[in-house]
């Protein structure tokens, strides 16, 4: 995980820092297979989802922990289905499901409800 600083428009590009090796399921396969491809943060700023070309990762953050500590937690691997290269993911408003997707036309919308 990499954190960068925001300067404003017109400002020289900043340097990524190294702020985290994620604890995710399986990494030697996902190794071969691609990394992550996408990610999001939950409404409530406890929940943290990553997809990969296999899956999605979930992490929670503990009650009044600071955000940062997320990167220290468990990511559980959520099952979508085989077949389902998953190339982006989200939380839907109300932080209840999960809309994934994929790439080619029709461009699928899978939902998990969680």
């Amino acid at each position: 995980m990499y954190r960068a600083r925001y300067k404003g428009l017109g400002q020289a590009p900043l340097g990524l820092k190294v702020i985290a090796t994620l604890n995710i399921p399986d990494p030697l396969l996902i190794a071969f297979v691609g990394g992550i491809t996408g990610g999001d943060i939950a409404p409530d700023g406890r929940h943290v989802v990553l997809s990969s070309y296999l899956g999605c990762y979930e992490a929670v953050l503990p009650a009044g922990a600071d955000f940062d500590r997320i990167w220290e937690q468990h990511f559980t691997l959520i099952p979508i289905g085989i077949g389902s290269q998953v190339e982006g993911i989200c939380y839907r408003a109300d932080g209840r499901a999960l809309i994934a997707t994929s790439e080619g036309l029709p461009c699928p919308l899978i939902e998990i409800e969680r």
